[in-house]
């Protein structure tokens, strides 16, 4: 998983099933998302008023930090080590079956690992690079935006679309999906974060 940061632009890009999400928060606050598909080199545009927005700052958070504010905050904090860009927060949260682990950079508001286990199933992230390169980022958001796109709200007008018909078939089409695939590009829910993660900010 690629993913790049710009002021009010978060892009997370699922490079095995080759999904490029594009989140844009307003001014007013709400967010909302455009969905690429980098193999057709199509996009999908969902307005804000398509998405939940009940939650739309935790939402943010999770978009752009991988956890919320609120998930941090009822871990226990274990460590705080470090200054400046190399200080380091250890967080640890458990009931019942589940437990998780956090490693937190409160500079870049960036989590480093995290490591979430209930009963027998495990997920995990773990950052393997980090890079302050505005060229990079600028790139990455650009060629994106080059892919043309189509509005959610458009799409039943558009049948005879060859890929909006795949993508309605493969489900991709819907409404709060969580953005996390498998190489097949199949929905995993919410709690499957088991991609490693590169970010460029």
């Amino acid at each position: 998983m690629l993913l790049v940061r710009k002021g009010d632009r978060v892009l997370q890009r699922f490079l095995q099933a080759q999904i490029s999400e594009l989140w844009f928060q307003q001014r007013n606050g709400r967010i909302r998302p455009t969905r690429y598909f980098d193999q057709h080199q199509r996009g999908i545009e969902y307005q804000a008023a398509e998405v939940n927005q009940n939650n739309a700052q935790q939402l943010w958070q999770e978009k752009r930090q991988l956890i919320t504010g609120a998930q941090r905050d009822a871990m226990t904090l274990l460590s705080d080590s470090g200054q400046g860009c190399n200080r380091r927060q250890r967080f640890h949260w458990q009931t019942g079956n589940s437990q998780a682990e956090l490693e937190w950079a409160p500079h870049s508001q960036l989590l480093v690992s995290y490591r979430l286990q209930h009963g027998s199933e495990f997920w995990q992230y773990q950052l393997k690079s980090h890079q302050h390169d505005r060229v990079a980022v600028d790139n990455e958001l650009s060629q994106l935006q080059q892919y043309p796109t189509v509005d959610y709200a458009d799409v039943g007008d558009m049948e005879n679309d060859p890929f909006l018909a795949q993508m309605i078939n493969q489900g991709f089409l819907q409404h709060g999906a969580s953005g996390f695939y498998n190489a097949q590009g199949e929905s995993l829910g919410a709690q499957h974060k088991d991609h490693d993660h590169d970010h460029a900010h």
